[in-house]
C-alpha cells in the first residue's frame, strides 16, 4: 500500500501528482505543491482549518470564561469543515496524495508489462472520474434543492454548505482530465521519440 504521490518503478499512467524522491528525502507530505492552482487550494485549506481552529477557540473561551456561549458557533465550524474535507480531498487528489492500494498493478506490471499497467490505471481512473461524476450531478441537485433551507444559527442558505461537493468535485474531475491528457502527451512524445 503507497500513496498515490509515491513513484515506483516508472509510472506508467502518471497518475501520482508529486514525485518523492528517495535520493533527496522528501517526503511527499512535506513538498510544497506546484503550480498556482495547488498552492491557491493550499492556501484555501489552511485557512480553512485555521477557521475551524479560531471558532473553536473562540467558543471555548466565552463559554468557559465568560460564560456566554456562541450560538452559531459549533454550525460555523461543521460547515467550515464540510468546505474543509471536500477541497482537502480536491487538493490531495491533484498532489497524488490519497492512499492506493497498487498491489494488483504492480502484479501486472510484472507479469503482462508496463502496458498492462496503464490500462488498470486508465481503467481506474475512469472509475473514479464516474463517481466524481455522479457526486457533481448529486451535489448540484442537493445546492438547488437547498436554496430556500436556512440554516438555525447563522442564517444562511444551505446551498452555500453543500455547494462544496459539486465545487470539490469539479476540481478532482478536472484534475483527472489534466492528469490524463499529459500522461497521454508524455506517451505520445516517447512513441515518436
Amino acid at each position: 500500500m503507497s500513496t498515490g504521490g509515491e513513484s515506483r518503478g516508472g509510472n506508467p499512467a502518471g497518475v501520482s501528482g508529486v514525485e518523492v524522491s528517495a535520493a533527496t528525502g522528501d517526503s511527499g507530505l512535506l513538498t510544497l505543491p506546484r503550480g498556482r492552482i495547488d498552492r491557491f487550494l493550499s492556501v484555501l485549506v489552511i485557512g480553512l482549518l485555521a477557521a475551524i481552529f479560531v471558532t473553536l477557540l473562540s467558543q471555548v473561551v466565552m463559554r468557559y470564561v465568560f460564560a456566554s456561549p456562541l450560538a452559531w458557533s459549533e454550525e460555523l465550524a461543521r460547515y467550515l469543515f464540510v468546505w474543509l474535507t471536500f477541497l482537502g480531498a480536491a487538493l490531495a487528489y491533484r498532489l497524488g496524495a490519497h492512499i492506493a492500494v497498487d498491489l494488483l498493478a504492480e502484479y501486472l506490471e510484472r507479469r503482462a508489462g508496463a502496458r498492462a499497467g496503464q490500462v488498470l490505471a486508465l481503467a481506474i481512473q475512469a472509475v473514479v472520474v464516474a463517481f466524481l461524476a455522479a457526486l457533481l450531478v448529486g451535489g448540484v441537485g442537493l445546492v438547488r434543492g437547498t436554496t430556500h433551507q436556512v440554516t438555525p444559527g447563522l442564517g444562511i442558505s444551505m446551498s452555500w454548505v453543500y455547494l462544496a461537493i459539486p465545487v470539490g468535485s469539479a476540481i478532482m474531475i478536472l484534475s483527472a482530465a489534466g492528469k490524463a491528457f499529459a500522461a497521454w502527451r508524455q506517451r505520445r512524445s516517447g512513441a515518436s521519440g
